[in-house]
């Protein structure tokens, strides 16, 4: 599971502050686990016993965290983490006063690392490595009162925000049409040695041809998907050749498999192709909080075949850049047509849609999801005139109320008719 699932799994004894069940947080073939020690098991046991898979694992009970929120869990468990890495690994030809200034820093400062750039570094099995040599500014301080150089704090930070942004997003260039962001010409790939000649954008993957002059089998068909929660490239189904016109084939077949596919999904839907922008969202809405509300995503961000409603529509289910306030900006969402979950910079999001302005298919489908209590959605995503409640069938009168209802109305048409005649009163009761 990712990192933000796994502390989602214990937040429950958190916030009871059960301390009768210790756990151990690990992570396992690029996994995090959460591994519950038997009543019946020694803790430190089973730590050590851990330990043979994840040298970093770390144990608590949800009465260490003081019934804190989800933030404070979050960033206790990362600097545990880090904390356990500095003192179980071995860190060779590495500047010691350095790493130690390293850890310091982040014990009083992990705060400052956005929801997204935590995510992406404990994604690394050894995170504390890893900013390590990403960091180029010293840390250690000249002053012996000072466990690190404290004025370097937001240099640091700033430093490692935009490398690891970078590292995100750095390929967002090819996705934007031309144009839109000047002249400059997006890098060209480099995959193991092979250059990249030829790159086409289809059901959001990429289909690449590659060539290395001085390989024996000089051309390379790649496919690349980014659709992990922090939008890394993972390639796969790698081919090589040595004729370029078997290369240009292989490239173009799995071109024309994507566009059946994307076919297919347009069938099997059967929507309509609909864009959606900030126009059709609740005027000023994307100053708000979007937990629980439906968002649209940017078109621009998506992929020009999933410029579409379908694709766009969301629930907000949390991150820090849900709110508005917030110091992060990943923002994680449900897709309101599949159920997909993925993750966005709050950038992409264009806003909250307006309810006057979704597709019929879209309230059907958020009415479908709160009948079946699949989904908490807000009320105020779904039109008034499409949550009203039918109308309950009235109870059979009974004989008593039939007979009333007789002879009020006879008595109306009997006052209506002397009304009609004019009829004047009895002498008797005029003496009266």
């Amino acid at each position: 599971m990712k990192f933000n699932e796994m502390i989602e799994g214990i937040m429950p004894l958190v916030r009871e502050g059960d301390k009768s069940i210790p756990f151990i947080l690990s992570r396992i073939n690029s996994e995090w686990e959460i591994n519950y020690v038997n009543i019946n098991t020694n803790a430190d046991n089973a730590l050590n016993f851990l330990r043979e898979s994840d040298p970093y694992a770390v144990m608590f009970t949800g009465d260490d965290f003081g019934k804190g929120s989800f933030p404070h869990v979050y960033d206790r468990i990362v600097n545990e983490r880090l904390r356990s890495e500095y003192e179980n690994a071995d860190f060779p030809n590495i500047d010691l006063a350095e790493l130690g200034a390293l850890i310091n820093m982040i014990e009083e400062n992990v705060g400052e690392f956005t929801q997204e750039e935590t995510d992406y570094l404990m994604m690394y099995d050894r995170p504390l490595a890893a900013l390590y040599d990403m960091n180029k500014i010293s840390l250690v301080s000249r002053n012996p009162d000072e466990d690190y150089n404290y004025a370097q704090t937001g240099a640091f930070f700033t430093a490692i925000g935009d490398e690891i942004h970078d590292k995100l997003y750095n390929f967002k260039k090819q996705e934007i049409p031309a144009g839109l962001e000047g002249s400059e010409k997006p890098d060209k790939r480099n995959i193991e040695g092979y250059e990249e000649k030829i790159c086409l954008q289809i059901a959001g993957k990429f289909v690449i041809i590659a060539e290395n002059p001085e390989a024996a089998d000089p051309y390379l068909v790649v496919n690349i998907r980014r659709d992990n929660p922090l939008g890394l490239e993972e390639r796969y189904d790698g081919a090589v050749t040595a004729d370029y016109v078997e290369a240009m084939r292989e490239f173009v077949t799995r071109v024309d498999g994507f566009v059946g596919q994307l076919e297919t999904e347009r069938r099997e839907s059967g929507l309509p192709f609909q864009t959606m922008t900030a126009t059709d969202c609740i005027p000023d809405s994307y100053k708000g909080d979007y937990e629980g509300k439906l968002v649209i995503i940017k078109p621009e961000i998506l992929a020009p075949e999933y410029r579409s409603a379908e694709h766009q529509l969301a629930i907000c289910t949390g991150g820090f850049g849900a709110n508005a306030e917030a110091r992060g900006r990943a923002v994680f969402v449900k897709n309101l047509f599949s159920g997909k979950e993925s993750g966005y910079d709050r950038t992409q999001i264009a806003g909250v849609a307006n309810p006057s302005k979704l597709p019929n298919w879209a309230v059907d489908k958020l009415l479908e999801h709160q009948n079946k209590n699949e989904l908490s959605v807000g009320s105020d995503v779904i039109p008034q005139a499409d949550k009203k409640s039918p109308e309950k069938p009235k109870k059979p009168a009974t004989l008593e109320e039939k007979l009333n209802k007789a002879k009020k109305k006879a008595a109306e048409q009997d006052t209506a008719k002397k009304d009609e005649r004019g009829d004047k009163p009895k002498k008797h009761e005029e003496r009266e």
